[in-house]
């Protein structure tokens, strides 16, 4: 895809405003923007890291456009450590998503055994911390928390019981608008914390900024104005500097007219008025997270939308694979031009689960306080892109979701009993599938309950008698129709491992019973590569290895 910035014909621009960006956030809490590393033009500030090169622990709070994100990126690469980076959602983030989002972000970093010691924790987030670090204490890494004001109590709790727990050369860095509740004591004298005041770039960052970001001619004097005009916010500065390159205006006359939030206000309303849309459809592109070219057409209804928006001048940077995204005090200004409509809204979040994003669908519906979408999406959504977000961001989102809107929606249950399975959290399982059992009857939804069922047959194989498994999966591969694959081929892996527990009448197991086992194991196998279901196979296949193949000699 061609750079759709390339009428402003200079890349240091198109960096400097991806350095403005607030975060991207895919589905598990990855942060694009950090991905990229600093900006190919970065003006380094010494003043800042110099200061937090020997602390253990640093808390930087600020408002948006500060370049909070930006610093924790320098930061970390002054500090020479392997960050652990999560990213935290809109609409408020549990102890237990801050779990996953951690293991999620331990895992990319390379520690793949810290990060099973912490899935071994189970649903238990402050087991999860303490084996994480446990299994780091040899390691130089900090672990980097970026937009913490998301945090609920309970996760602001783990926050605090991280910065406590820290050891050795591991490192903790906080970036938040403000301190999560819970958090407070990380404001304690062991740690050392940045505001707006230290982040503001001086006259001499501005300078440079515009000297080497924007190839601009300007002198110290112009500099100094629009230091004075804008206060140091870093979002005004970059995007004064843009339009002054794009436009060819002088930079002293833009110090002048405007002020910080002016700039913003003003490049913004040009946009408006070059793109001739509404403030209601300008407030759709707020709450997305994600941007391409067809979702914005899908949202404004403008096939064109995103080559006239980015030809415009639309701030868009680039977010990782296919995506983009705005910086947030963009959003934020487009948000108050309107207010999102929910179709929008919905269908925004089936473009993202049909392009694997649905952990980032799914939060973005609950952070617009659209429960009853999310239920529905969650319902309705592919098991295997279900089954590829992390159990506990799934009890996370159904513990977002009121109780009166899942029993609306059992599929979502459903979705979320069956993916703890997968992830071996028996103990949330256990308890849907004990709720849907006595919502969902034969005569609400026959396809329904038969896969609630399955699961249950499932779980009875684990047990001490898994042969009682046996005519339950018998009734279901009875009843079911042809278009209930997956239900049938848990059936069938049921009845294979069930038969593997099954005695003759002299109480031994045959090689002719393990042969049964097999062709059952067989079926299923068959059924899941047909779906182009490879992650399931490997339960089937294991079994028939282990139990069959092992059991006959043929191994």
């Amino acid at each position: 895809m061609a750079d759709v910035r390339a009428s402003r014909g200079d890349e240091a621009e198109a960096a400097y405003v991806d350095a403005l960006s607030e975060s991207a956030s895919t589905g598990d809490g990855v942060r694009v923007g950090a991905q990229r590393g600093l900006p190919p033009h970065h003006v380094a500030r010494p003043r800042l890291t110099d200061r937090c090169r020997d602390e253990r622990i640093v808390v930087v709070v600020a408002s948006a456009g500060y370049g909070k994100s930006v610093l924790g990126a320098e930061l970390v690469d002054a500090w020479g450590a392997v960050p652990v980076e999560v990213l935290l959602e809109e609409g408020g983030v549990s102890a237990g998503l801050l779990a996953s989002r951690l293991r999620a972000g331990v895992e990319r970093a390379g520690f793949v055994d810290a990060a099973a010691s912490m899935a071994a924790s189970r649903d238990d987030p402050s087991g999860a911390v303490d084996a994480m670090l446990a299994s780091l204490v040899n390691e130089s890494c900090a672990i980097v928390i970026d937009d913490a004001h998301h945090a609920m109590r309970d996760a602001g709790l783990l926050l605090d019981r991280i910065a406590a727990r820290m050891s050795g050369a591991q490192r903790l860095l906080v970036l938040a608008r403000q301190l999560p509740p819970g958090a407070e004591r990380l404001l304690r004298a062991d740690a050392l914390h940045l505001g707006a005041t230290d982040l503001a770039v001086i006259p001499e960052e501005t300078l440079e900024l515009c000297r080497s970001g924007f190839a601009l001619d300007v002198s110290a004097e112009d500099g100094r104005l629009l230091d004075a005009a804008t206060g140091g916010w870093t979002a005004a500065v970059v995007l004064a500097a843009s339009r002054a390159k794009r436009s060819g205006q002088p930079l002293r006359a833009l110090a002048r007219n405007t002020g910080g939030f002016d700039v913003i206000a003003s490049v913004l309303n040009e946009l408006v008025v070059a793109l001739g849309a509404s403030g209601d459809e300008l407030a759709r592109l707020a709450p997305l997270p994600l941007l391409d070219r067809e979702l914005l057409a899908l949202v404004t209804g403008d096939e064109r939308f995103f080559d006239r928006a980015s030809a415009a001048g639309l701030p868009l940077s680039p977010a990782g694979g296919r995506w983009w995204q705005l910086p947030g005090p963009v959003r934020d200004h487009l948000g108050s031009l309107g207010t999102p409509d929910t179709a929008s809204l919905v269908k925004a979040a089936s473009y993202y689960e049909e392009r694997g994003e649905l952990g980032t669908a799914l939060q973005m519906l609950l952070g617009a306080d659209e429960a009853e979408a999310a239920a529905r999406l969650l319902g309705k959504a592919d098991p295997r892109r279900v089954e590829a977000l992390d159990a506990l961001e799934l009890l996370a989102v159904m513990g977002r979701i009121p109780e009166q809107i899942l029993d609306a929606h059992p599929r979502a249950m459903f979705q979320v009993a069956r993916a703890c399975g997968v992830a071996t959290f028996l103990r949330p399982r256990a308890k849907l599938l004990q709720r849907l059992r006595e919502m969902v009857t034969e005569g609400d939804d026959a396809v329904l309950r038969r896969a609630i069922d399955a699961e249950t047959a499932t779980d009875v194989t684990n047990t001490d008698r898994p042969v009682d498994a046996l005519p339950m999966a018998r009734r279901l591969l009875a009843q079911c129709s042809a278009a209930e694959q997956l239900t049938r081929a848990r059936a069938l892996t049921v009845m294979g491992q069930a038969t593997c527990a099954r005695r003759d009448e002299d109480g031994t197991l045959s090689e002719a019973t393990l042969r049964e086992a097999a062709g059952y194991l067989d079926q299923a196998m068959e059924i899941y590569r047909g779906m182009g279901y490879a992650e399931a196979i490997a339960a089937p296949a294991t079994e028939r290895a282990i139990r069959t193949e092992l059991g006959t000699g043929h191994a």
